[in-house]
């Protein structure tokens, strides 16, 4: 494979970040989306659905920026509208040390109007090494009052098959169950993982609380470690079998080919005085391992 130059390019609709090796990263300017990371052999890392819609949905897959607020735990919109914003644009692009893109959000009268706020949030995306992707979000309380918010990159990595993958660093850690009924006090059931490899049967939708900062998945003879700092919690989902067929925008039977495993601020959310602001970011690196 010949040699290509690193490339930080941004088009009317997307930015594409290359190395010299070949490993690539896309991302839709829409809801600063990345759709796509790829190594340098031209393996994909991430899913995304074959039936996914576009805009005004959020895609089906990738990266989604949940902000300003996770879920339904608010009172605003289902993950936020970050990931829905037409309105982000690019800062600045570089290819030096790494190919890099950064993507900017203020708010405007629509944001303000679910979310009260005067905020400027910073995405910055690169493609650290030829096996490494590197997500970081930057959140600045630009108003005279405190903000609050939860977030999470709802990263959706591409695996074979969901049931035969495990996930290493969760041992010991309390997460709160979301598959199964709520508790007599309307709050998610919480327990305490018995297991160093989590294994994904049927639906999981958990919220670890105050996770370590080196979670992995292993896949086989892949696996595909994630560092992360700031973000204290993580979410591991994958839908299953049963209610696949709920996912109008999952392709049939691709409810094997994912797994969610998500850095987030969640359990406490992140409070910022006047003027103050917070970071958190996460390395994505794969590496093949002897089976």
């Amino acid at each position: 494979q010949s040699l290509t130059m690193a490339i930080a390019e941004a088009g009317p609709d997307a930015v594409t970040l290359r190395r010299e090796s070949g490993a690539a990263c896309e991302i839709s300017l829409f809801g600063a989306h990345v759709r796509s990371w790829k190594l340098a052999d031209g393996t994909e890392q991430m899913y995304v659905s074959s039936s996914a819609e576009g805009p005004p949905k959020a895609l089906r897959g990738g990266v989604p920026l949940c902000f300003p607020q996770f879920a339904n735990r608010g009172p605003g919109g289902k993950h936020g509208f970050a990931r829905t914003s037409s309105k982000w644009k690019v800062l600045s692009t570089s290819t030096t040390p790494a190919p890099t893109a950064t993507l900017e959000l203020c708010d405007d009268d629509e944001t303000r109007a679910v979310f009260p706020a005067s905020f400027r949030l910073l995405y910055h995306i690169t493609l650290s090494a030829d096996a490494s992707l590197t997500l970081a979000m930057q959140v600045m309380n630009k108003g005279e009052e405190p903000m609050e918010f939860t977030t999470a990159l709802h990263t959706y990595f591409k695996v074979d098959d969901v049931t035969n993958v495990c996930v290493e660093g969760l041992e010991s850690v309390t997460y709160e169950d979301c598959a199964v009924p709520a508790g007599a006090d309307g709050k998610p059931v919480r327990k305490v993982e018995e297991t160093p490899l989590v294994r994904l049967q049927g639906e999981v939708d958990r919220v670890y609380l105050a996770t370590p900062d080196r979670l992995a998945i292993v896949d086989g003879g892949k696996r595909m470690s994630v560092l992360a700092q700031g973000f204290k919690d993580a979410v591991l989902w994958n839908i299953g079998e049963e209610k696949a067929g709920t996912l109008a925008d999952m392709g049939a039977g691709e409810w094997r080919n994912y797994v969610c495993l998500e850095s987030a601020a969640i359990d406490k959310p992140i409070k910022l005085a006047p003027f103050t602001s917070w970071m958190g970011g996460v390395t994505y690196a794969c590496a093949m391992v002897a089976e």
